[in-house]
Parts: C-alpha cells; sequence; structure tokens
C-alpha cells in the first residue's frame, strides 16, 4: 500500500487523500517522523484543508511542540471556527497546557455541537475536575455513563470522586463494575485500596495492595503493602519482603530505613543498627536514619551515638525528637549540663509530650536533684497520653 501512494504522489504530488493515507500507514508502521513529513507535505500542497492540520496538530500536540501546534490552531479557528474536530485540538490543547477554564468554555461549546458524544462530555468532565468544580464534575461523569455505560474511564473517575467524598457506597457501586468487566489495572487496585482503607478492612487493604505490587513493583507500593502486612499482625512476613527488596535493589535507601525501623520494632537490634547505617551510607543526610542510629548506640557505643546525635542536630536543630535524643546521649556521654539544656529545648517545643518529661526526669535524676525527678515524674504519669516508657516511670518513682 505504501508503494502504490508513492507511486499516486509520483503523478500527483499533493493528492490529498493519497498524503491522508500513506501518513495513516506510517504511523502504524511506527514510523512518526515519517508520517510528520508527509503530513506537512499535505498542509504545505493544501492549505485550506482542514484535515492535515488537525492530524498534524495532535502530533504536535504528543511531542509538546506547543508554539507550531498553536499556529496550527490559529489558522483553523479562522478557516473552520465551528468544526468539532477544531474545537476538539483546541480543548485538548488548553487543558494539556494547564488554562482548564479556557478548555471547559471550548469543550462546552463542543458539547452543544455534539450532545450526544460521550467522550466530548468526559472531557468536559475532566475539565470541571481540574477546576475543583465538584458538582458539575460528577454530574457530568454520570452523564457519560449514561451515555455510554462501557465508558470504564468514566466510572473509575466518579468511583474515585465519590470515595473522597465519604460516598463509598456508591464508589462500591463503580467498582464493582469495574471488576466485574475485567477493569483489573493500577488505579482500579489503587481504589479498592482506598475503598479498604476507609472500611478499615486491613485483610482486603493487605489483598489489594499485594495485586497492586504485583502489577507495579516499585518501593513506594512495596511500603505500602508492608505496612497493611504489618498492622494485620504478619511483622515476620513484612519483614521478609522488605528483606526480598534490598536484596535485589541494595542501593534503595528508603527500604534500607523501612527495613531498619521494622527491625528495631521487633526488638532485633543488631540488625535495626546494621540497616539503619545502610541507609546513612546510601544518604548522609538522612535525619530520621541518623536519630534512630544515636538512640540505638547511647548506651552501647555512646561515643558513636555522638557523632550521630550531632549530625541529626545539624540537618534538624529544631526537630523535639532529634534534641530529645541528643539529651540522652549527652547523658550517656557524660555531659549532664548539655543533656539538660538539650531536654528543655525540647520541651520548649512539645511541653505536653510525657515521653520528654520523663526523660528530663531520669536527666535531673542524676544530678542529684530527687524531688524535681519525681515531680516530673509524677506529671509524665498523670498524663492521659501513652508513652512506651511509662513503666519504666512507674519502677523509677518507687
Amino acid at each position: 500500500a505504501k508503494q502504490h501512494y508513492r507511486d499516486t504522489l509520483k503523478v500527483h504530488p499533493g493528492h490529498l487523500n493519497t498524503l491522508l493515507n500513506l501518513a495513516a500507514v506510517e504511523n502504524a508502521q511506527g514510523n512518526a517522523a515519517a508520517m510528520r513529513v508527509t503530513l506537512e507535505q499535505a498542509v504545505i500542497h493544501n492549505p485550506g484543508a482542514a484535515a492535515p492540520k488537525i492530524f498534524l496538530g495532535r502530533y504536535y500536540l504528543k511531542k509538546g511542540e506547543v508554539k507550531k501546534l498553536w499556529a496550527l490552531i490559529a489558522d483553523l479557528q479562522q478557516s473552520h471556527p465551528d468544526s468539532p474536530d477544531v474545537l476538539n485540538l483546541l480543548g485538548e490543547t488548553r487543558f494539556v497546557t494547564g488554562d482548564y477554564r479556557a478548555a471547559k468554555d471550548t469543550f462546552s461549546r463542543l458539547v452543544v455541537l455534539q450532545p450526544g458524544i460521550a467522550e466530548s462530555h468526559f472531557k468536559l468532565a475532566q475539565a470541571y475536575g481540574r477546576l475543583g468544580e465538584d458538582r458539575n464534575y460528577i454530574s457530568e461523569l454520570r452523564y457519560v455513563i449514561q451515555l455510554n455505560p462501557n465508558h470504564a474511564n468514566a466510572r473509575l473517575l466518579l468511583a474515585k470522586s465519590l470515595a473522597a467524598m465519604g460516598r463509598t457506597q456508591q464508589a462500591e457501586v463503580q467498582l464493582t463494575w469495574l471488576k466485574d468487566n475485567g477493569e483489573m489495572g493500577p488505579q482500579v487496585l489503587e481504589l479498592e485500596a482506598q475503598l479498604a482503607e476507609a472500611s478499615a478492612d486491613a485483610e482486603r487493604l493487605e489483598r489489594s495492595l499485594s495485586a497492586l505490587y504485583r502489577g507495579q513493583e516499585t518501593n513506594l507500593n512495596l511500603l505500602r503493602l508492608t505496612n497493611a502486612q504489618w498492622e494485620l499482625g504478619r511483622h515476620a512476613e513484612a519483614i521478609a519482603t522488605l528483606e526480598n527488596w534490598v536484596e535485589a535493589h541494595p542501593e534503595d535507601m528508603l527500604t534500607w530505613l523501612e527495613l531498619g525501623n521494622r527491625y528495631l520494632a521487633s526488638g532485633r537490634v543488631p540488625e535495626a543498627i546494621a540497616a539503619l547505617e545502610k541507609s546513612v551510607a546510601l544518604q548522609p543526610q538522612n535525619v530520621i536514619a541518623l536519630n534512630n542510629l544515636a538512640w540505638l548506640l547511647k548506651d552501647s557505643d555512646p561515643a558513636k551515638a555522638m557523632d550521630y546525635s550531632r549530625k541529626a542536630l545539624s540537618l534538624a536543630a529544631d526537630s523535639a525528637t532529634v534534641l530529645d535524643t541528643s539529651a540522652l546521649v549527652y547523658l550517656s556521654n557524660g555531659q549532664q549540663m548539655l543533656a539538660e539544656e538539650s531536654i528543655n529545648k525540647a520541651l520548649e517545643r512539645e511541653p505536653d509530650n510525657p515521653t520528654y518529661v520523663y526523660h528530663k526526669a531520669r536527666i535531673v535524676g542524676v544530678a542529684g536533684k530527687t524531688e524535681e525527678a519525681r515531680a516530673l515524674l509524677e506529671e509524665a504519669l498523670a498524663s492521659t497520653s501513652a508513652f512506651p516508657e511509662r513503666d519504666n516511670a512507674v519502677e523509677l518513682l518507687r
């Protein structure tokens, strides 16, 4: 077919339909550059024809060649101002370039000209969505589905919007349709996870995140999955999943950090230290890892803990958590005055934090301020907030 069109063009160099057919063949064969050249020839030889300009405009839109695209559109608006194809291209261009209000106006004109075309209404709905016009957005999506009940994208966007508004039962109706009709892509799985989370269905959440991770093995999907596993009490499985990932992706700082924290929560301190040190090696300015290492090493290796603590403080001097850790690291290194100064700064930022109050009690107690320590312990234990070291505070008060 391609050779036939080329032979025809030797006799009729500017024949519009032949050029368009040849461009279609080049496009089908993945020859984008050849398609572009053919369409540009069609525009040159047929300056009054809309079709080659519209096809070429779509190519420019896809490639992000906005300046050339706007020049084509300006010409088309002059010659074919009410053409649905021209309005479609204009609306899409305005939408892609972020002019959502103008896109809405253009697609509003388009649906007047083509009231029964579902895709035109879908584009109008998308413009409403970007403008935050929720009522119009949902209404227009429902109308798209009325025109075309099999419009999966409209059902997906409607479900996501309903879920975000807390109208989960209505969202579930759309999700059921999507799944019944074989729509199980990442966005559908993401929607199911969102609905599972909203209904506090931990098992369903884990299943949907597991399916999402199998389809898209990214570290963010991994972390969401392992968090769901952890919440279900499947700690060993979550840790094993993280271990498998870092074995295959040893340069993934974020997952090393998560693995270190999971080891820590499981009481596996040596492994936690090793994982957190790996995270710091990959990103030396990782404040969370630095601070956690300072905390873990404050008793077994105070000097090393001090090094990590100082680095954390240099990066986050106003963090109450970092200041609290530094206070106990100073205490472990026998620097009583710096310990008290640091815990006071932490309490300035979070005066009602019972953990920090308890830590101050420990620090002033070491300094021999028994009455002040007792008062602080009583204050910490009087707090209605739970804190991990409550039992230690009770023991110290005795």
